[in-house]
């Protein structure tokens, strides 16, 4: 379980609001940050200016505290945003703290491309050599209420995402719930999308002069409501949140230790208003009818098919599994020395850095080469820097984000479901699960996304798991004559 999935999700949730308000003329917005019970846990404040060039200046602070873990969480960022007076992307900036440790992040369009270059707390730069074709930002508030839902339910907006420097879909449709607050007019539920991966599930609720009057964010261990005030709040956050706690599912069933080495059927419903999709690996098989959906798990249940394409993007460095550093490069070698078949690496990976790492950290969202060197930190860490060695020793590896089964008590709780994160690896000719943090893979393991471990992969996981309904849960068991 870790403790980033909760600094992440209202992060981002931040910058997508920001983003989602107007742009046309210069406005100072507030809002407060409350949990489903009505606790307040941060505030966040956008301001809009134009300047004398017509540059549209977007400058966001951010403020949020809790208790993920035994002791209280403080989170700030302070970041600034300049498009062109056509509305088209120069530079992002941000700089904040996570618990205690700084980090930034710098976005700027250059001649040759996109730079990108974040510390947290090492330095780490990359270029896009082929940048966006499109750098312009929606401006989504207006988009939204220009779109006609009658006559087409459903709408869909290409934008620039200054944060990863990335094109991203973000796909609005009008909700029929009526449960959000009083004051709420409308409401309209949209997923942003990078890569083809979901980023962000929320709402945008509107009074019944079209203004964005706040947003609620869906999420594991109770949703997130923005509140937007007319004035500068001044606060004291109430919420004491413990999200190691929270952030579960409790299961229906004590699941067994043979159920778990054996074939677990899971069914869920999924939620009307964001489609959602559950992904395939080597031991998942989702099946889909309507709104329904059936995850069978098992050592030899699915079946993840890529092209050589996808193969190939696969054993590429990102900016979170640095596969190409020297440190990195240096233990691939000695996986591969002594090992005859790629699955052998995998495992002697495992091994190895399950003695290489000490205490666990809950704090951020690190990269992998972050993780290698300083030999702390949690699930996702762990599966960032099996996934960037399984590259450098010429594997192809996806980070995996969703759920796991736990029979013992962890942080109090017991016999539940809590986010978790492992690696798929592509082993002599077939995709094969390998889980460092708990050192086994089993039927307790749901993959509810694929990707290459951006914290939007997991804050899209977390999202998506507190929005399945579940419906049923079975062990299946062969028939003696099979």
């Amino acid at each position: 379980m870790t403790r980033g999935i909760f600094i992440c999700g209202p992060l981002i949730a931040a910058a997508f609001l920001a983003a989602s308000l107007p742009s046309a003329r210069a406005q100072t917005s507030w809002f407060l940050i409350e949990t489903a019970e009505g606790d307040v846990i941060g505030e966040t404040q956008t301001v809009t200016e134009r300047t004398e060039d017509g540059v549209i200046e977007r400058s966001i602070s951010y403020h949020m505290t809790g208790a993920p873990g035994e002791r209280r969480l403080q989170q700030t960022r302070q970041s600034e945003t300049l498009f062109s007076p056509s509305g088209d992307f120069i530079r992002f900036a941000q700089t904040g703290i996570d618990d205690g440790r700084e980090v930034s992040l710098r976005v700027e369009r250059t001649n040759s491309g996109l730079m990108l270059e974040r510390s947290a707390p090492r330095i780490a730069t990359s270029t896009l050599a082929e940048p966006p074709a499109s750098f312009a930002a929606p401006d989504l508030t207006s988009s939204i209420h220009s779109w006609d839902f009658d006559a087409s339910p459903f709408a869909s907006f290409d934008g620039f995402n200054p944060e990863t420097g990335t094109l991203q879909i973000i796909s609005v449709r009008q909700t029929s719930r009526t449960d959000f607050a009083p004051d709420i007019r409308t409401s309209f539920a949209v997923t942003r999308s990078i890569e083809g991966n979901p980023a962000s599930l929320s709402w945008l609720h509107f009074d019944e002069d079209n203004r964005l009057t706040g947003m609620t964010q869906p999420n594991l261990g109770g949703d997130l409501f923005f509140r937007r005030m007319d004035s500068e709040p001044v606060i004291s956050p109430s919420a004491n949140l413990n999200a190691v706690e929270t952030a579960r599912i409790r299961s229906p069933y004590r699941i067994s230790r043979t159920a778990l080495r054996g074939h677990i059927r899971y069914e869920f419903e999924l939620p009307e208003d964001f489609d959602i999709s559950l992904p395939q690996t080597g031991e998942q098989r989702v099946r889909v009818s309507g709104r329904n959906v059936t995850v069978d798990i098992c050592d030899t249940c699915g079946r993840l098919e890529m092209d050589e394409e996808a193969l190939a993007a696969a054993l590429r460095p990102t900016l979170w599994l640095e596969s190409s550093h020297p440190d990195l490069l240096d233990y691939a070698v000695s996986a591969r020395n002594g090992s005859q078949t790629d699955r052998q690496v995998m495992e002697w990976l495992v091994n190895r850095l399950t003695r290489r790492f000490g205490r666990v950290n809950f704090s951020g969202h690190y990269s992998a080469l972050e993780r290698f060197r300083s030999r702390e930190g949690d699930c996702v860490e762990d599966a960032l820097v099996l996934a960037a060695l399984g590259r450098a020793a010429g594997i192809p590896s996806l980070v995996a984000s969703g759920l796991v089964y736990t029979r013992e008590a962890y942080h109090g709780t017991s016999n539940s479901f809590m986010p978790h994160a492992w690696v798929v690896a592509y082993v002599d000719g077939e995709w094969v699960s390998f889980d460092r943090a708990l050192g086994d893979f089993d039927a307790g393991h749901i993959a509810l996304g694929l990707g290459d471990g951006e914290p939007f992969q997991f804050n899209a996981s977390n999202q998506i798991a507190s929005l399945l309904n579940w419906t049923a849960m079975n062990e299946v068991r062969r028939r003696p004559s099979e």
